[in-house]
């Protein structure tokens, strides 16, 4: 978390390290949000609401979970740090999250190749001439 952007600022004055930085900012959005989305998650969890309801229900738990990540952002030195973590944890659980529906989507798929097909050797143009 801290080597990317001093990698981009680093490579600032050319292209890759403009757009170096572009995707770590973008990486870290997206983390907070994956963070907010957890809370909000835990939050109607604990009010006794386990499986999410409407969209009105989740819309709400997220608007509360960000008002609370706020507050606590606006805290002078301890904002900062627990934005932080924010975001490096809510990037590590999206990070998690893609490689268990990769797993997933690999072991259920239907379109499988057969074994048998692949330990076969193929026939070469040689053996027939």
């Amino acid at each position: 978390m801290v080597a990317v952007p001093l990698l981009a600022v680093l490579l600032f004055i050319t292209l890759l390290g403009i757009a170096v930085m572009a995707l770590y900012l973008a990486l870290l959005l997206a983390g907070c949000r994956a963070g907010v989305l957890f809370i909000a998650r835990l939050a109607q969890t604990a009010l006794g609401k386990g499986t999410p309801g409407s969209f009105a229900d989740t819309l709400g738990f997220f608007a509360l979970a960000l008002l609370l990540v706020m507050g606590v952002a606006s805290v002078p030195f301890v904002g900062a740090l627990a934005n932080a973590a924010l975001a490096a944890f809510g990037l590590g659980g999206g990070a998690l999250e893609q490689v268990r529906r990769r797993r997933n989507s690999a072991v259920s798929s239907p379109h499988k190749p057969d074994e048998r097909a692949m330990a076969r050797p193929a026939a070469t143009d040689a053996g027939r001439a």
